[in-house]
């Protein structure tokens, strides 16, 4: 099997300082937050860590935009590269995010597949968990964007 090339990672220059910024912030809000619908402007939830981020309160490094969605590091990285990508608006998950606004559905693929390949990244992994029981920590639509190691299957 042929390795993915080594990719240098600017974007986590500022990983500590995220980290710091959300670890502040109790994950059990997102959940009550969405379920609640206490949206403010842009469609972003208040209480919402990924809100804060696009609103610029959390600081954090984007590694790549589009119109509709944005993408940054995890904070807790399970893998080489793991990345976040979320949709501009806010929607407790993805199948959410499909249903009411299917074009940012894909266009956060569509940035999947540009930092893939902007990155030569080779093989990669892209995965939603939708619910809490499913490992949802964060009730704001994400993708995660897994690279640059080998991964197991079945995930669970």
């Amino acid at each position: 099997m042929v390795a993915a090339p080594a990719v240098e990672a600017p974007w986590r220059v500022g990983y500590w300082n995220l980290r710091w910024a959300v670890e502040g912030v109790a994950m059990g809000q997102h959940e009550q937050t969405a379920s609640r619908g206490a949206v403010g402007h842009f469609g972003q939830a208040a209480e919402c860590v990924f809100c804060r981020i696009l609103a610029g309160e959390i600081p954090t490094q984007i590694v790549a935009s589009n119109e509709h969605a944005v993408a940054f590091a995890d904070i807790n990285p399970k893998a080489t590269i793991h990345l976040l990508i979320i949709p501009k608006e806010h929607h407790p998950n993805l199948a959410a995010v499909a249903s009411e606004q299917p074009e940012a559905a894909l266009a956060m693929i569509n940035l999947a597949a540009q930092i893939v390949q902007d990155q030569q990244l080779g093989d990669y992994r892209l995965g939603a968990n939708t619910g809490a029981r499913a490992g949802q920590s964060v009730f704001h639509a994400h993708l995660h964007l897994l690279a640059g190691k080998q991964m197991a299957w079945p995930v669970a």
